[in-house]
């Protein structure tokens, strides 16, 4: 018999919910900084959504789901 490995869907939103809202506040402080700078300000985006990747990559939740 193996363990399962069962994701806690509220733990996975409170992660996705805190990358997302500290990438949108450093985009919106440097908006506010730079106004004219719109390619600095698309980066943390950027990182945030390579981190979300890596997240679900090396999790092993989307093994579970098929």
């Amino acid at each position: 018999m193996q363990a399962r490995y069962i994701p806690c869907v509220y733990r996975i939103w409170v992660i996705h919910v805190l990358i997302l809202s500290a990438t949108f506040g450093i985009w919106g402080w440097w908006q506010r900084k730079h106004p004219d700078d719109l390619q600095g300000a698309s980066v943390p985006l950027t990182v945030a959504g390579i981190l979300m990747s890596l997240f679900w990559s090396s999790t092993g939740v989307l093994k579970g789901l098929r």
